[in-house]
């Protein structure tokens, strides 16, 4: 009953306004004489309408490789940008256009919006990371300001600098044995030229032979990116029951850093084992080795390494610059003249670095051509030879003179800077073999 009553008092309000609207509809639809409609009008009237439309605030970090031959156009196409107005800007501007004289194998990044545009773009102009010991790097930068338009600047960066501490097994090469632990290849290739002059990491390496490695990894301040690898600190290595290690000193301000064992002899030596990082010997030097175009025996004087077309050679010592042309077997061939009657040779390249003539100083390790197939080859390679009083002799078994060991003074400064290193690699060490316990 109570739920009737309480129902019933809306029951009537809504007959009530039905019973309206059925009144109201009547009264709508009842036809008006024509003598009281009024005369139709047309009216204009002007509507003030805005809208803004905002530019993506979306953006996309990209980064790349600095390749040989590569423009601003192509790499800004690889980096996923359709920007006309920013290679406009590069071409024309006198800061921007250094963007024209790109450092092969440096690594740009860029901040790209989703209509292709560049908003940011970042090229390194400082030196080689493995080789600075700033805490900082100059930097180019190209950017759109607050008012959409492109402005350039060089500018100083910070950089972070961490250490890493890593301990491998070697089971096949050094290089499977660095990748497998995560290790970069650069830090290996670093690991081969400080200790290259006393192991032959081609021939010398047995299954089980143990490398330790302290080294830093270096990243810009306000980088997106991952660190990259910078130079290695220390190495320890045990090689078919022989040990040997190498710490990373600088000597003053002047100083740049070598390496030395522990006991404060230098590794440094006058010349470098491999003109190539990374590489494969896929011919050694021979008296009588059958001779792949021609078929007959001949003798190899030189050592041949394979690998991809364009990439970068290294001169294995301080030198003058005494030949870069071609020669009829040896296709572009560079010759490099070094103190004490010492001469390298380096043919079937490519081509050649800019600027590279007869009479061009060169440090070690500096990049004076590319791997190629010219003169008379099969395949893609590197011939390179070393030459004593004009004598082919193996590069890979010639002994090399060291540099001139730590003084007394330097070697206590030595000592202090290493034990910590020691402790470190002795705690990997540790860690490892509790790993497989």
């Amino acid at each position: 009953m109570n739920k009737y009553f309480a129902l019933r008092p809306v029951s009537l309000a809504v007959a009530a306004i039905f019973a309206l609207g059925a009144a109201m509809t009547a009264f709508g639809v009842a036809p008006l004489p024509q003598a009281q409609l009024p005369a139709a009008q047309t009216v204009r009237e002007a509507i003030e309408f805005s809208y803004e439309v905002s530019a993506p605030v979306e953006r996309v970090i990209q980064s790349d490789r600095v390749r040989r031959g590569d423009t601003v156009s192509s790499l800004a196409d690889r980096l996923g940008a359709t920007d006309p107005e920013f290679t406009r800007f590069v071409a024309t501007d006198p800061v921007a256009r250094k963007l024209l004289r790109f450092q092969t194998g440096r690594i740009v990044q860029a901040e790209i919006d989703l209509i292709g545009r560049v908003q940011r773009f970042h090229y390194p102009l400082g030196a080689s990371d493995s080789e600075s010991n700033d805490s900082s790097t100059l930097r180019l930068t190209v950017r759109r300001n607050a008012a959409g338009a492109f402005e350039a600047l060089e500018e100083q960066v910070a950089l972070t600098r961490n250490v890493k501490v890593r301990s491998v097994e070697i089971t096949s090469s050094l290089f499977a044995a660095t990748d497998d632990a995560g290790i970069p290849d650069s830090i290996a290739s670093q690991v081969a030229d400080i200790l290259g002059g006393e192991i032959d990491f081609q021939r010398d390496l047995r299954v089980g032979d143990r490398l330790s490695i302290v080294y830093e990894t270096l990243q810009e301040a306000d980088s997106l990116e991952a660190p990259s690898a910078g130079r290695v600190l220390a190495v320890e290595m045990s090689n078919n029951g022989h040990f040997y290690d190498a710490f990373r000193f600088v000597r003053g301000a002047d100083d740049t850093g070598s390496y030395y064992s522990s006991d404060g002899k230098s590794l440094k030596k006058s010349f470098l084992r491999y003109p190539i990082e990374f590489a494969r010997i896929s011919s050694g030097f021979s008296s009588a080795r059958a001779h792949p175009l021609f078929g007959t025996k001949r003798p190899h004087r030189g050592v041949d390494f394979a690998s991809a077309k364009g990439t970068r050679v290294r001169v294995t010592g301080d030198g003058t610059v005494d030949f870069a042309g071609v020669i009829r077997g040896y296709g572009n061939v560079i010759k490099v003249r070094h103190p004490n009657n010492f001469t390298t040779v380096y043919a079937h390249l490519n081509g050649f670095v800019r600027s590279l003539h007869r009479g061009t100083r060169v440090n070690q390790g500096d990049v004076i051509g590319f791997v190629g197939q010219t003169g008379w080859a099969t395949g893609p390679h590197l011939h390179y030879e070393f030459q004593v009083n004009g004598i082919q002799s193996n590069p890979l078994k010639i002994a090399l003179p060291s540099a001139r060991p730590l003084d007394a003074g330097a070697l206590a400064q030595f000592k202090s800077l290493t034990a910590g290193y020691k402790t470190e690699l002795a705690r990997t060490e540790i860690a490892k073999v509790a790993s497989f316990e």
